[in-house]
């Protein structure tokens, strides 16, 4: 394991495929580039080491990926292209790029990497470190927001090569060969627990995970700490985020009041919306649901939504289900209300 600094700051490196700025960015793009920006506020050394093999070398050539190193530069943070590795073919599978981060990392100096399991990229620096053959390995960490099987089953997608099978591979052994492994969402952890298909060793780390994230989290209630609800429920199905406020009632003690306000008023708040959205005032978006029961008395009412109400527009009403109103395909294109307007939020 490489020394830290004597001050005690890390040199911390993101390897990521997204990365706000590089890439169209869904909840793992914004999740790295927040964890970055946190970490170089807190004085660390955070580098960014992008992989897109489908546009190295150009990428790191190009006008728009200066534009963008500059820019982070004057954040506190060094943004990187992982270059393909002199002894691998040009014409290789995108998910064997993994042996050019491990190139990579071989020949620079880290205190902690860290990693998304999806796309696998994490693969050979583990195994080499595993292995005994990646000499002062920094100590790599895990972070599970959807491996690519999970958005398969969510398209209702079938496997149609080998290169499905491989990749699945890598990114399951990745979590498997980790130092430590990070869920964003508690409720996730307990859902890869029940249908991740998780080798044992797998298991016995989502357990250790699940442990340390409750009593985390519990320390974060108990000090006070404002949270707010994401919604990125791609890792797992959707129409399951629900039970994340379960959660966050029956196991970490929080009140069914505090819960619903991490995903009403905090969440606006956290993204400095609270003048659109938030709370059922004049102005802000029509967006409404409604269930049968009282959340304040059990917060899991909520898993079962009866009526949803989206700008405006009634998408489901079980009283009336005959009387959904249907967007054209202009709604869908419509942009988020300003003012007083009714609009449909495209975000």
């Amino acid at each position: 394991m490489v020394e830290p600094s004597k001050d005690g700051k890390r040199r911390v490196c993101l390897v990521t495929a997204e990365f706000h700025g590089l890439f169209k960015n869904g909840g793992i793009g914004t999740a790295n580039t927040g964890l970055a920006m946190t970490l170089a506020a807190a004085g660390h050394e955070v580098s960014v080491a992008y992989v897109d093999p489908g546009a190295w070398p150009a990428l790191a050539q190009s006008e728009a990926f200066l534009d963008q190193r500059a820019r982070w530069r004057e954040k506190g943070i060094f943004l990187d292209c992982v270059p393909r590795w002199s002894r691998l073919k040009a014409s290789v599978d995108d998910f064997c790029w993994a042996v050019s981060v491990l190139a990579y990392l071989r020949a620079r100096r880290f205190d902690v990497v860290l990693f998304n399991e999806c796309g696998g990229q994490a693969y050979y620096a583990l195994l080499a470190k595993r292995a005994g053959v990646f000499p002062d390995a920094p100590r790599m960490i895990v972070v599970t927001h959807g491996a690519s099987d999970w958005a398969r089953e969510l398209n209702g997608q079938l496997p149609t090569n080998y290169r499905v099978a491989a990749l699945s591979f890598f990114e399951r052994r990745s979590v498997e060969l980790a130092d430590l492994v990070v869920s964003p969402s508690r409720y996730l952890v307990d859902w890869m627990r029940e249908y991740g298909h998780l080798p044992a060793l797998y298991q016995q780390k989502m357990i250790d995970v699940s442990n340390a994230m409750k009593a985390n989290h519990k320390r974060a209630i108990a000090a006070g700490v404002k949270i707010a609800m994401g919604t990125d429920a791609a890792v797992y199905p959707h129409g399951l985020n629900a039970h994340e406020l379960d959660v966050y009632v029956n196991q970490y003690g929080m009140s069914p009041l505090a819960a619903l306000r991490t995903t009403t008023l905090n969440a606006a708040d956290l993204m400095g919306w609270t003048d659109r959205t938030g709370s059922l005032d004049p102005g802000k978006w029509a967006d409404v649901i409604a269930v049968s029961g009282d959340p304040l008395k059990d917060i899991r009412v909520l898993e079962h939504v009866s009526f949803v109400m989206k700008g405006g527009v009634i998408y489901k009403n079980e009283a009336q289900p005959t009387q959904i109103d249907k967007l054209s395909a202009v709604a869908l294109d419509a942009q988020p209300m300003r003012g007083g307007e009714i609009g449909i939020d495209s975000f």
